[in-house]
């Protein structure tokens, strides 16, 4: 089955850009600007697919427990993050330094930012710490799901880093033609949208894995009995 193949995540994940950075090459620039516009029809696509990924992960959770818990934590971060709750309460988004960084940012507000940001960091680092034999027995397995894991990092701050490749070149003089900027933005958004599914793949991949296997171990005689010789 498809599900059952290792590449799955890996490849659906190259598609991803090479498909997102093609929209960006030929549809009209004032279109994509409509579709990718804050808070427009891709953000919103965005926010409703993690929704449906967490509950998913949540109903995976309570079948099996595990790391399914762990991502219906992250998913739910993720869709309050593309309703933009992160900047809903302060002057700018919770994860920026600018807020931080800014003095007229008042420091009751830099406090409390910090400390929410360090909650979730506890948050998701415990979710996942708590799944780490799971984890484990998915890596000495090999099994589809841990490439699955491994590749969401691994897209998120790939989509990041091209988010923020034309802010980088700006301040180093380097301007990108409106057409380049256009390929970053579709990259971003659309890949953003495209997590929600990764992840809704990576939940098939945990439910066909199973639970984690014992570890074997070598079989114990009974008390007061002569342990069979091996050849």
């Amino acid at each position: 089955m498809l599900f059952d193949r290792r590449w799955l995540a890996p490849g659906v994940a190259v598609a991803v850009l090479a498909i997102t950075a093609l929209f960006g090459a030929v549809v009209d620039p004032a279109y994509a600007d409509h579709l990718l516009a804050e808070n427009g029809p891709v953000e919103v696509a965005s926010a409703v697919l993690h929704v449906v990924a967490a509950g998913m992960a949540l109903i995976l959770w309570r079948k099996f427990g595990g790391l399914a818990g762990a991502l219906a934590v992250t998913e739910v971060l993720m869709a309050l993050r593309e309703v933009d709750a992160h900047k809903a309460f302060t002057h700018f988004g919770v994860f920026t330094t600018r807020l931080y960084a800014r003095p007229d940012v008042p420091m009751i507000e830099k406090v409390l930012a910090a400390t929410a940001v360090l909650a979730i960091v506890v948050l998701v680092a415990a979710s996942f710490w708590a799944s780490r034999r799971e984890i484990l027995d998915l890596f000495h397995r090999r099994a589809p799901a841990f490439y699955g894991l491994a590749t969401m990092p691994v897209v998120i701050v790939t989509l990041k880093e091209i988010d923020g490749l034309p802010r980088m070149l700006a301040r180093v003089g380097v301007l990108l033609s409106e057409r380049a900027d256009a390929i970053s933005h579709s990259v971003e958004e659309l890949g953003e949208m495209a997590l929600p599914l990764l992840t809704m793949a990576l939940l098939v991949q945990i439910a066909r894995s199973g639970a984690p296997r014992p570890v074997a171990s070598a079989p114990v005689a009974p008390h007061g009995a002569e342990p069979h010789p091996t050849a």
